[in-house]
């Protein structure tokens, strides 16, 4: 076990006086996770694909309006994305039909938050929306 894995796995495993900060090194792993295996979240449920990156999506989506998380959270979303093929099982139309639904309600999510200027950090949000766009 490499020396920073190590000091990031004991951080992560002490007990914080703060439990928002051990919920954040939960969200961070998590979204490591996700953007170094997005295939680990998509499953094949059959009809309920849609649903299911629908919900990983929007949960990625509300992170990205916060400090510490949101360059994580475009991460992941990025990661998802280059693998649109497996949002949906059933077919490749039926793969570019999620995509298409559920990346539209991604794309109006945070443009809204730009529009009220809830994210922070907004040159940083449109060039990563410039990236996502590329895929559609």
């Amino acid at each position: 076990m490499s020396g920073k894995l190590r000091v990031e796995r004991n951080c992560m495993a002490s007990t914080s006086s703060d439990g928002s900060c051990s919920h954040q090194r939960l969200l961070i792993a998590l979204l490591k996770l996700i953007t170094s295996q997005p295939l680990l979240l998509i499953r094949q449920r059959g009809k309920e694909d849609e649903g299911c990156i629908d919900s990983v999506v929007s949960a990625l989506v509300l992170l990205i309006d916060h400090p510490q998380l949101h360059s994580g959270a475009m991460q992941a979303l990025l990661a998802l994305h280059s693998v649109i093929s497996h949002w949906n099982y059933q077919s490749p139309r039926h793969a570019m039909q999620s995509f298409f639904t559920v990346g539209s309600h991604m794309l109006f999510s945070v443009c809204q938050k730009l529009i009220h200027f809830q994210i922070p950090n907004a040159e940083h949000v449109i060039t990563w929306i410039k990236a996502i766009m590329q895929y559609r």
